[in-house]
């Protein structure tokens, strides 16, 4: 079984993301835009269905209004969803062809709805879709597991309740951190060589990146940590000063008083000093999605397409 070489795979990352910047910033700015662009019109409606929420969570709720304010938010969260998947299956399949050596050259704009890009979208949807079922479930075990053993604890103790609740929070504090153990391996090894695998073999396939990555879990786990936790450290330096820039001084936190009508009309006024801010200072915010999307798509792309080589000589068949 072949192993990915960690310092290698994170040495030809930070490479491809930095030493091809240019050409991989023209792979994603358009998707970033228009993310932006969503989130631009998307977020006054979000600010009209929360304040309208509000006066139904204070005092009496009104259940009819909760049912349509939380029915709004579903659709936008959905289609916000959908927009996301897309564009990352867009931005992806452009940096990883660079990445593999099969798109050279720089280009202003990458856009491609042809069957490479529907096949990657397809692929995203289809993994989510998959991680969810198997995140329900993880939860579906844990839950028959803390019944039978509640209930064989409850027997043997005689339903003593204070000898029941530190075994009650130990089980559960146990079953939450193997859930999220189990999920992490599953996508891990289901994600990590998913999207050079469709690209270089030219196929929906979802058994050969799990198969690829099997016997390096931990080396994927450590090639993530040595691309992403230096990349975040220095985007968080230099996006919270910009943010904080752009948005100071600081607004007083709206005070939800008990006035549903007054409560509405503070997160009115929140949410519209908000959009006014980042009006007046785009050149400060804009700037660095658009960077961070950049390095930190082109990280991944560029260490998952150096594993995928070093794993890979030939195509399967």
């Amino acid at each position: 079984m072949n192993k990915i070489p960690v310092f290698a795979t994170i040495g030809d990352a930070y490479r491809f993301a930095f030493a091809r910047f240019l050409g991989n910033l023209g792979v994603v700015w358009l998707p970033v835009v228009l993310i932006m662009l969503g989130a631009w019109y998307l977020i006054p409606l979000y600010a009209t269905t929360l304040s309208a929420m509000v006066p139904a969570t204070a005092g009496k709720p009104d259940p009819a209004l909760v049912f349509a304010a939380a029915q709004n938010l579903y659709r936008f969260a959905i289609l916000s969803w959908i927009g996301i998947i897309l564009l990352r299956a867009e931005m992806m399949l452009g940096l990883t062809r660079r990445a593999l050596g099969l798109a050279t050259g720089q280009s202003f704009v990458f856009v491609s709805l042809g069957k490479p890009f529907w096949r990657m979208a397809g692929a995203y949807f289809a993994v989510m879709i998959i991680l969810s079922a198997v995140e329900v479930v993880l939860i579906m075990v844990f839950v028959i597991i803390a019944l039978i053993t509640g209930g064989t604890a409850a027997l043997s103790l005689g339903g003593d309740k204070a000898a029941l609740a530190p075994l009650a929070v130990a089980g559960a504090a146990i079953g939450v951190i193997a859930i999220l153990c189990a999920f992490f391996y599953i996508a891990v090894r289901l994600t990590f060589l998913l999207t050079p695998v469709i690209v270089a073999e030219e196929r929906f396939d979802l058994i050969r990146p799990w198969r690829l990555a099997g016997g390096n879990f931990w080396r994927i786990f450590a090639i993530g940590i040595g691309i992403f936790l230096p990349l975040f450290v220095l985007i968080a330096a230099v996006s919270i000063p910009a943010y904080l820039g752009a948005m100071w001084p600081l607004p007083h936190l709206p005070h939800l008083s008990d006035d549903p009508q007054q409560a509405a009309h503070s997160v009115d006024a929140l949410f519209a000093w908000l959009i006014e801010r980042a009006r007046a200072h785009w050149y400060m915010i804009v700037p660095v999605p658009l960077v961070s999307t950049a390095l930190l798509y082109g990280v991944a792309a560029g260490a998952a397409a150096s594993a995928y080589r070093g794993l890979v000589t030939e195509p399967a068949a």
